[in-house]
């Protein structure tokens, strides 16, 4: 749910890191021994509107923007 930051409980951001952060970047190292053997390694990042802070932070400006 929208929540301003200053509310959050610093154990849910923690998670939140964790799994977002901290998860990609173990994710990634851990495939970088099959990337570098491939002829064409790619490595592709995928978000939804809840890794977006301004929409989040539940502003008028962003409500008037659809889904990209």
């Amino acid at each position: 749910m929208p929540q301003e930051p200053t509310q959050v409980d610093p154990a849910t951001i923690r998670t939140v890191v964790e799994t977002n952060v901290i998860g990609v970047i173990r994710v990634t190292n851990a495939m970088l021994p099959l990337l570098r053997r491939s002829a064409s390694p790619r490595i592709v990042n995928m978000s939804s509107s809840v890794g977006s802070l301004t929409r989040q932070s539940g502003t008028d400006a962003e409500r008037t923007v659809g889904p990209v």
